[in-house]
């Protein structure tokens, strides 16, 4: 029995008696667009007005193989509901990724407030896979601590 007969013989659709005469036909499997995977281990440090970002960038790309060009890297901020791209740099696979950035006035001052942080790896072409896992850092001037003594 071939195996669209058993395909047939399983009251299935014959998907697999399309997919063996393809297989046979010499199709040719679809080429990689060689994206990278997004970053999942971002992390933050805020000490005093610097902010520093660390993360491991991928070996591999989305479809499991060996990433074979640098990437790009785009650090994102946001602020509240606005995204701001913060910076871009190259880096290779499976180093360590580091950016550090000095808070401007306005987010180094004032009421405590959450900004938001995240990481872009682009292919050579420009596209991505998507954003990496989101890191919280408090921006604004640091807490009135008052001690009240009785």
């Amino acid at each position: 029995m071939n195996s669209c007969e058993r395909c047939w013989w399983l009251r299935s659709r014959c998907y697999c008696c399309v997919a063996d005469r393809l297989r046979n036909a010499g199709c040719a499997a679809a080429a990689s667009l060689n994206l990278p995977q997004p970053v999942t281990d971002l992390s933050a440090i805020r000490t005093g007005n610097q902010v520093s970002l660390l993360w491991t960038m991928p070996k591999k790309n989305t479809d499991k193989l060996v990433m074979k060009s640098d990437v790009t890297v785009r650090v994102c901020r946001q602020e509240v509901w606005a995204m701001r791209g913060c910076g871009n740099g190259d880096d290779g696979s499976g180093a360590t990724g580091s950016y550090s950035e000095t808070l401007p006035a306005l987010l180094s001052t004032g009421p405590p407030r959450v900004l938001k942080y995240f990481v872009e790896l682009k292919n050579r072409n420009g596209r991505s896979a998507g954003l990496s896992n989101a890191v919280e850092t408090l921006a604004g001037g640091p807490p009135n601590l008052c001690w009240i003594h009785r």
